[in-house]
């Protein structure tokens, strides 16, 4: 998708004199799609991508059996706080993180707030088209992430 894209991106996507649409997905696409800014780039790369699935990353399955559909039920708690982003929240201040943990909440205050103040102005409007999106999306990223990590095997998580 264009927010694993430009997650991935680390001088962004546009090159001068377009630079400003770099962030775009993330800040303003992705939210229509249930994305929290920030929380993508960070917990992705920062995250995710540093530890390859193993035990420290706050929504690896490396721990689960992915034969059994039991499984998958307790790993959707797990990447429904990844993806809110409250447990890369935790994790990085538990790692002393401060300035990934001071993106991530800017991101989170801004996407929370709205959802408040959508939530204040129509509650049927934000849980419709803004509450809604955002569980769908982290349904199918749930259920993408448990497949595309499924045949990860603990004693050699690099395979």
């Amino acid at each position: 998708t264009l927010a694993h894209k430009e997650g991935h991106a680390h001088t962004g996507i546009f090159k001068k004199p377009f630079r400003a649409l770099n962030y775009l997905c993330e800040w303003w696409i992705g939210v229509f799609y249930g994305i929290v800014p920030n929380s993508y780039s960070i917990a992705h790369m920062k995250i995710h991508h540093r530890w390859h699935n193993d035990v420290d990353d706050v929504h690896t399955n490396l721990d689960l059996d992915r034969t059994k559909l039991s499984s998958f039920f307790i790993y959707v708690p797990r990447f429904t706080l990844y993806w809110m982003g409250i447990s890369p929240f935790a994790l990085l201040v538990k790692r002393n993180e401060w300035k990934l943990v001071a993106e991530l909440v800017y991101g989170m205050a801004a996407y929370y707030g709205v959802t408040l103040l959508l939530f204040i102005w129509s509650p049927t409007f934000c849980l419709t088209y803004w509450l809604f999106v955002h569980t769908e999306g982290m349904v199918l990223l749930c259920a993408i992430s448990y497949l595309w990590h499924a045949f990860v095997e603990e004693s050699d998580p690099g395979n």
